[in-house]
């Protein structure tokens, strides 16, 4: 599919890779579709575009080169919902 946003023009979003929250982020209420975007030449960084507001983006990045120790701990709860086995 194709969207439109203010930051990166028109671009093409497979609906596999839509992430979709319960909940917008703190301040967004509205927007809780979004796909991550690459930063060109920089694997360790990537834009959190919402689908839903055009304007809306947060820059992300992969924790583990800032923070090699990081280890993020789900509740049971949490994981069994997500899916997430490992």
């Amino acid at each position: 599919m194709q969207v439109s946003t203010t930051r990166f023009g028109d671009i093409e979003v497979d609906a596999a890779s839509i992430v979709r929250f319960d909940e917008g982020p703190l301040g967004f209420p509205a927007a809780v579709s979004f796909v991550l975007v690459d930063v060109e030449q920089n694997e360790d960084f990537f834009w959190l575009q919402s689908l839903d507001d055009p304007d809306l983006a947060f820059l992300a990045a992969v924790p583990w080169p800032f923070f090699p120790e990081y280890e993020p701990e789900l509740p049971d709860e949490l994981r069994d919902r997500l899916a997430i086995a490992d």
